[in-house]
């Protein structure tokens, strides 16, 4: 009987530990959209363009690029820098920020939106400021 017993506590434990361990895994890829907030979505707004211009290669394309990746990582367990280089008039790096929310095999909804900025405000009324980087607050 005793043996039984113990059979039994062993095999409690190690179905246990099934169960976290898939529960865990389940947690990881359903991760719950966070709700929106409107005011929550300004303060975002104004937190972006107090990096300044974030045209690639600037101290404001670095920071604004480190505030995103964490503040998605609050809502989500899987976020990937995705860092390409892109060639035109010069090369430029670049990172697509992908945050996954959702059920797995649920609804799936793609919404980006670029976060950095342009190097030129080659069409600004005022041609002074036209070699200037764009804050980037009204797109």
């Amino acid at each position: 009987m005793r043996n039984i017993l113990t059979e039994l506590k062993q095999h409690f434990k190690l179905t246990q530990w099934f169960l976290l361990l898939g529960l865990l895994s389940f947690s990881i890829v359903e991760a719950a959209p966070p709700e929106f907030d409107a005011e929550h979505a300004f303060q975002y707004l104004i937190r972006q363009c107090e990096f300044g211009p974030r045209n690639p290669g600037s101290n404001g394309h670095k920071n604004a690029k480190k505030y995103l990746i964490s503040e998605l990582k609050k809502y989500s367990q899987n976020v990937v820098a995705q860092e390409f280089d892109y060639t035109g008039k010069e090369e430029l790096k670049l990172t697509n920020i992908i945050a996954r929310f959702g059920k797995k095999g649920g609804q799936k909804i793609l919404l980006a939106a670029h976060w950095d900025t342009r190097p030129f405000a080659e069409y600004d009324v005022n041609p002074q400021k036209r070699n200037t980087p764009i804050i980037g607050a009204n797109d």
